[in-house]
């Protein structure tokens, strides 16, 4: 964890960890630990980007009951490309995490939701005990 007290100068940093503190003062690089820099949200998707995602998603996605709404709730920001790579190395917990932020960065999925795509997410794309490319 990384955090700035109040009464340092912006030059001085202190990372903690669960086993100790480590305190860096006077090094410029460590300046902006004060004020971290806000990560831009990518710009928004047009409207030919979006049906183009949604109409390739709903092509490769497997059958499943949340198919359509795993499409719609993700082709809204990005297109699923890269999403069989996942295949065999996320627990629950983990697809659950990712669907999760999405969430916080937009997607407009409620709880009932989340966990749905979560749920098709796994069962598709997560670790089991049957997949041959296992990552514990």
């Amino acid at each position: 964890m990384l955090f700035m007290p109040s009464n340092l100068p912006t030059s001085a940093c202190v990372i903690r960890t669960s086993s100790f503190a480590l305190f860096i003062a006077g090094f410029p690089s460590f300046a902006s630990c004060a004020e971290p820099t806000p990560i831009k949200p990518a710009p928004p998707l047009s409207a030919a980007e979006i049906n183009r995602n949604y109409t390739t998603a709903l092509q490769e996605l497997p059958a499943g009951a949340a198919k359509e709404l795993t499409a719609v709730a993700c082709t809204r920001c990005h297109n699923l490309g890269g999403l069989s790579a996942y295949k065999g190395y996320w627990s629950r917990q983990q697809w659950y995490a990712m669907v999760e932020s999405m969430v916080q960065n937009g997607s407009l999925l409620d709880k009932q939701q989340l966990n749905i795509v979560t749920d098709y997410l796994f069962e598709h794309y997560g670790r089991h005990p049957t997949n041959t490319n296992n990552k514990e």
